[in-house]
């Protein structure tokens, strides 16, 4: 699953609450801008949907990096969802480690 692995990709780039901060808009702007982004997205050519672009490519045996997911996931509702319970998972555990200490 898409969604799945992107959440991963989020706990790869984004470890750091002082990111998760941020408003939506702000947040894709970080990944699309993060030294790494190449390495987890690809982008699909502008006549196919991100949907279709993916199962292409996997059916032709593509020879590329079948970790990386389409960076038009970002535009979905779902790839917030994932941020903001991502985002809230370090903030949880930020507190957590306050209360602690």
């Amino acid at each position: 699953n898409i969604i799945i692995f992107y959440f991963y990709i989020i706990n790869q780039l984004f470890s750091n609450i002082f990111f998760c901060l941020s408003d939506w808009p702000t947040v894709q702007k970080h990944i699309k801008d993060h030294p790494d982004f190449n390495h987890y997205f690809y982008k699909c050519p502008d006549d196919i949907p991100w949907t279709e672009c993916e199962l292409e490519l996997q059916e032709e045996g593509s020879e590329r990096d079948e970790k990386r997911i389409p960076c038009d996931v970002l535009e979905t509702g779902e790839a917030e969802s994932v941020f903001k319970n991502h985002a809230n998972n370090l903030q949880q555990e930020q507190n957590r480690q306050e209360y602690v200490s």
